[in-house]
C-alpha cells in the first residue's frame, strides 16, 4: 500500500500538472506562456520530488530507531551502523566498567576509556543521517545514494534509466531555477510541456509493460521499497538490551524536536 508521503506526492503532482500544464491539454506548438507555465511546473515538482524523498527517507529512519530502542536491530539499522559515515574507533581501553571507589591511580596517570557502547554509536549514526536529511539540498542521484545507501538502498536494486531520466529532469530544473528566463544559457525557448509532463510521469510513476520484479524505476517503486523495509523491521537481525537505546530514542527524538523549533523560530524572525 502506498505509503502517506507518496500519496502526498502523487496529489500534488497532478494538481500542479492542472495549475501549469493545463490538465494535458497541451498546444502543438507552445506558445510563451505555455513555456513560462512549464518551466515553473518543473521547479514546484522538484521541490515536491525532494519533500517526498526527505519524508519518507526519515520515516524510515524513525521507524528503525524505534526498532532499536525495543532491542531489535534491523537490516535498515545495522547499514545505518555501517555506511553513517563515523570513523570505526575501538570499544575501548578495557572490558571492564569502571565501578566507583578503588585506589586512586598515580597522578598524571592518562585516563583509561571506557568501554564503547553500541547504544552510543547507534544514537550517533541516527543523528547525523538526520543532519544529512535536514541539509539535503536535491533528488539527482548524488544526493540520492547520499540518503538512500546509508538505510540500505541497494544501487544495483535501481534501474539506471530512471536515474538518467532524474538526473535530466533536475538539470533542467536547475538552470530554469538558478538562471534568469532571459539567459541564453537556460535555454528557455527549448521548453515543450509534453516533454516535461512525459519525463515526469516516467519519474513519479512504474510502467507496468516496463517494470521488473524488485527493480525500482519510480517513486512508486521506491516508495514500495520504503514500506517493505518498514515492515521487516520487527524481523531482527539482532538483539539487544531495551533500556539503553529505549534512552538514546528519546534523547534522539528530544534533540530533534529542540532544533526543529530553533530552526523555525530563526525563521520567523
Amino acid at each position: 500500500m502506498p505509503s502517506a508521503s507518496f500519496l502526498n506526492l502523487e496529489q500534488s503532482v497532478k494538481e500542479l500538472k492542472r495549475i501549469y500544464l493545463r490538465d494535458g491539454n497541451f498546444n502543438p506548438v507552445p506558445s510563451s506562456d505555455d513555456q513560462e507555465l512549464a518551466r515553473a511546473f518543473s521547479v514546484l515538482v522538484h521541490a515536491e520530488l525532494e519533500e517526498y524523498i526527505e519524508t519518507s527517507f526519515q520515516s524510515l529512519a524513525v521507524k528503525a530507531m524505534q526498532g532499536v530502542s525495543a532491542g531489535q536491530f534491523s537490516r535498515v539499522a545495522i547499514s545505518l551502523l555501517a555506511f553513517s559515515g563515523i570513523a570505526p574507533q575501538t570499544g575501548g581501553g578495557k572490558l571492564r566498567i569502571p565501578t566507583s571507589g578503588g585506589s586512586a591511580g598515580p597522578a598524571g596517570a592518562k585516563k583509561e576509556k571506557s568501554p564503547r557502547l553500541l547504544a552510543t554509536r547507534y544514537g550517533e549514526a541516527h543523528g547525523r543521517y538526520v543532519d544529512m536529511l535536514d541539509s539535503n539540498n536535491g533528488v539527482r542521484e548524488k544526493y540520492l545514494a547520499a540518503l538512500g545507501i546509508p538505510i540500505g538502498l541497494d544501487a544495483q536494486r535501481v534501474d539506471p534509466n530512471w536515474i538518467n531520466d532524474l538526473e535530466t529532469f533536475c538539470s533542467s530544473r536547475g538552470a530554469w531555477a538558478h538562471l534568469s528566463r532571459t539567459n541564453v544559457l537556460a535555454k528557455f525557448g527549448e521548453i515543450d510541456p509534453k516533454d516535461i509532463w512525459a519525463v515526469c510521469e516516467r519519474l513519479v510513476w512504474t510502467n507496468s509493460t516496463l517494470a521488473r520484479p524488485d527493480v525500482i524505476s519510480s517513486f512508486e517503486d521506491l516508495d514500495q521499497w520504503v514500506e517493505t523495509e518498514k515492515s521487516l523491521i520487527g524481523n531482527a537481525l539482532v538483539h539487544e538490551p531495551r533500556w539503553r537505546f529505549r534512552a538514546f530514542y528519546t534523547i534522539s527524538m528530544l534533540w530533534g524536536y529542540w532544533k526543529r523549533r530553533k530552526y523555525r523560530l530563526n525563521n520567523e524572525e
